[in-house]
């Protein structure tokens, strides 16, 4: 534990020299992010149980707790990324990620992620993948002070959603992985292969509600 945690510390600094405005602050007009190096949160926390009771939780509230989430709701603090690193007794790992929507958006998370695995699997690489955060040489600055007294939003009432969890086993996803292989591709990863399946079949839902094939993306 104390090695993977290790590795993930210095690896998650080192991708921050990369994504820079991921470890500053939201000055105190909440317009602007002030790049000042202030870094961000990294938690540790023990999980007494095998991560695949955790797999099959139906309850999504104790999975929330593998976020950052206090006992009273999230963690609330300055800092744009949060990591919670979750060790299980069977040696299983969770991390947990927040980061605020003012700092980036999902396409950007998911750079910022790929880049930090990359370097947790390549210590002695440089960081690969990176954003670039060039705008404001492009767009002038403006004063944004007016537009930050508009009137806060109002919620009303609570709203029902549901929600559906499906659950992969291993040998579910081998068997995929081999069907999916072909000459361009020959060993897909697992998340290539279920985000394909998936897709798949999103799309054969659309078609079969509107009788004709919709425009779409997947990222």
């Amino acid at each position: 534990m104390v090695n993977v945690s290790k590795c993930l510390k210095t690896s998650l600094s080192k991708t921050l020299t990369r994504f820079y405005p991921f470890a500053g602050r939201i000055d105190g007009n909440d317009a602007s992010i002030e790049c000042n190096d202030e870094g961000a949160i990294f938690v540790e926390a023990r999980v007494h149980g095998a991560i695949a009771l955790v797999i099959h939780e139906s309850d999504y509230g104790i999975r929330k707790k593998f976020g950052l989430s206090g006992p009273d709701g999230p963690m609330e603090t300055d800092h744009l990324l949060k990591v919670q690193a979750n060790f299980f007794e069977c040696g299983g790992l969770v991390i947990g990620l927040s980061v605020s929507h003012k700092v980036a958006d999902v396409s950007t998370v998911v750079v910022f992620i790929k880049a930090w695995s990359a370097a947790t699997l390549n210590p002695n690489d440089d960081v690969v993948g990176f954003a670039d955060f060039y705008m404001a040489s492009i767009l002038p600055t403006v004063q944004l002070d007016s537009l930050l007294r508009a009137p806060q939003i109002k919620r009303y009432g609570i709203y029902n959603f549901t929600m559906k969890r499906y659950v992969f086993d291993k040998s579910k996803i081998m068997l995929l992985k081999e069907k999916a292989s072909t000459e361009g591709v020959t060993n897909p990863t697992r998340v290539e292969c279920m985000s394909s399946i998936l897709w798949k079949c999103l799309m054969a839902a659309s078609r079969s509600r509107f009788g004709v094939e919709r425009p779409s993306i997947f990222f």
